[in-house]
């Protein structure tokens, strides 16, 4: 079985995003690096760099696509974001839990999940409810 590589990005033309399975970046003369996304049908969309995401390889329950910087929702303790580990070296879904520590004072928790354990083992009603770049509000809740 063949791994699928893919990946999207913001149009800076339309705002929308592009698919594509080619991510190049490069440099135009005088500016901003910008990201160039080639689809498979040989369209090119210039795009976001900062919104370019990779495809994990990696689908919800109903078959939607996952893509890095994805948010899922249906997690028990409310959303995660969907981040690549360099140190694992694997997708991660990564939750934030609101905990009081001994002195009382509130903080934040990260925890980090092999996304493929999680999708395949135990949160089998996360769907993909928006991403970092679009509605991180979301990532609030």
């Amino acid at each position: 079985m063949s791994r699928v590589i893919k990946f999207r990005g913001i149009s800076q033309v339309t705002g929308r995003w592009k698919y594509g399975s080619f991510c190049e970046v490069i440099q135009v003369l005088g500016k901003n690096p910008v990201s160039l996304i080639v689809a498979d049908n040989y369209d090119e969309y210039i795009v976001k760099p900062e919104t370019v995401g990779q495809f994990t390889g990696k689908k919800t329950k109903d078959g939607t696509e996952i893509y890095q910087g994805d948010i899922l929702g249906g997690y028990p303790h409310g959303t995660a974001v969907v981040e690549w580990n360099e140190k694992s070296g694997c997708w991660m879904s990564v939750s934030f839990n609101s905990v009081v520590n001994e002195a009382g004072d509130p903080s934040t928790e990260r925890e980090e999940t092999p996304l493929s354990y999680d999708l395949e083992n135990c949160f089998q009603e996360w769907r993909v409810i928006g991403n970092i770049y679009s509605t991180p509000e979301l990532l609030k809740q």
